[in-house]
């Protein structure tokens, strides 16, 4: 391996690198949301859903060194519980220009007829300076389980059924 050899190969990794970042660069550089990006669409099982579960109220506040605390309601109009909730919140200036968008994934269940409460404490980056725009965009149906555990009343281990003792132990009492 001569040195030939290895300078082509570190010209190809930084040339490599360079075209990553160029990449990376230039869906910010050409529209405002980025030439990449793309509307978020539902899933095929959460479209028929998307009309009921509702995000009433938010709340996003920056706290010390990119803390930021977010508060989402949401109201389940539908009889379907449902999970993993994707909420994406755009950020806009003062004068109603885009700045950017942040995702939030709300990992809980929110039961069918109810609306709950969910707070996330992340480290992120928000504007918050000026009006911000968040929605649900996508969200998953709770299934019934594949299958079910049940569990028996019993004692200790060892015991015969229905005796009142456990862990080895006889009727005669004790080891």
């Amino acid at each position: 391996m001569s040195r030939e050899y290895w300078a082509n190969l570190i010209l190809c990794g930084l040339l490599a690198v360079f075209a990553i970042f160029a990449v990376t660069r230039i869906g910010s550089a050409l529209t405002p949301k980025g030439l990449l990006v793309s509307e978020p669409e539902p899933s095929k099982e959460a479209a028929s859903l998307l009309d009921d579960v509702k995000l009433t109220q938010f709340s996003l506040v920056r706290g010390q060194q990119r803390q930021v605390a977010a508060e989402f309601y949401i109201q389940n109009n539908s009889h379907q519980d449902v999970k993993n909730v994707n909420i994406l919140c755009e950020f806009f200036d003062e004068n109603g220009s885009f700045l950017d968008r942040e995702k939030w994934i709300l990992y809980g269940t929110f039961p069918g007829g109810k609306e709950e409460r969910f707070t996330s404490v992340s480290d992120r980056f928000i504007h918050v300076k000026g009006p911000v725009d968040c929605l649900i965009t996508d969200l998953q149906p709770v299934k019934d389980p594949f299958f079910k555990l049940h569990r028996s009343t019993g004692g200790g281990h060892g015991e015969a059924e229905g005796s009142a003792e456990g862990h080895g132990e006889s009727k005669s009492g004790g080891h």
